[in-house]
């Protein structure tokens, strides 16, 4: 049995090492381009590993008085965090207002939400560039924030409530029984345990605010151009970057 066990265990962890192997194999070939020499970009077969680690391209786009690449991460980390911590806590009372007060139409409103989410961003796009235009938020990173959070904020509030409806009430009656307000209840009691899932929440607000590319595209000028729009836009291919 013992034999049996140790084995079933070497071939759990190889298996597994497969796995991450995998997942983080594009991690490590993007990295590795990103430091060889421009002569080694296409060189076949491919290298997959270097012997002068060359940092031209990190210079070369973080210095190239053509393009604003410090800017352009800049503009998507503040619209990003700016998306993330919004995002979660208004999601955060609203899943909590779904998972612990009743009210008429709860259920209801609750599937609304979610379905909102379900809309195609495509078919928003123009209604959305005449609203900005109108409050005077067009070409604005303010507008761009309130857009992404208009996308964002339905499906975290799906996923936040699934969290709370698994933390059971007993024990924030209990704190509430020991001194408690409810609020201090959720605060102290009911955050910490659904932790994982505001965590999820939030890495899901800032990925999805940092990589979207439609509305950044049509709705950004230049200097408040975000990442991806600026890498595409102005290049960070030929000899612009590379060298």
């Amino acid at each position: 049995m013992k034999w049996e066990r140790r084995v079933k265990i070497i071939l759990g962890v190889l298996w597994m090492a497969m796995i991450l192997l995998v997942v983080l194999f594009p991690a490590y070939w993007i990295i590795l381009t990103s430091l060889k020499k421009s002569n080694e970009y296409y060189a076949r077969p491919p290298t997959y590993w270097i012997d002068y680690l060359s940092f031209h391209s990190y210079s070369n786009a973080w210095n190239n008085p053509t393009v604003d690449f410090p800017g352009w991460l800049w503009n998507s980390f503040v619209i990003a965090i700016s998306v993330t911590l919004i995002s979660a806590l208004v999601a955060g009372l609203t899943a909590l207002a779904f998972t612990r007060l009743n009210f008429p139409g709860r259920n209801r409103l609750g599937v609304l939400v979610f379905v909102a989410y379900l809309v195609p961003a495509s078919m928003l796009l123009l209604p959305l560039y005449l609203m900005l235009a109108k409050l005077h938020l067009l070409q604005t990173k303010l507008g761009l924030i309130v857009v992404y959070i208009s996308f964002t904020l339905p499906f975290i509030v799906w996923m936040l409530r699934g969290y709370f409806q698994t933390i059971p009430k007993d024990l924030e009656e209990c704190a509430m029984i020991d001194g408690c307000s409810r609020v201090g209840a959720w605060v102290r009691v009911v955050l910490p345990l659904a932790a994982p899932g505001v965590a999820a929440a939030c890495i899901f607000a800032f990925t999805n605010a940092w990589n979207e590319y439609l509305f950044a595209l049509t709705y950004s000028a230049y200097e408040n151009l975000t990442a991806p729009v600026g890498l595409t836009r102005w290049g960070f291919h030929g000899h612009v970057l590379l060298g």
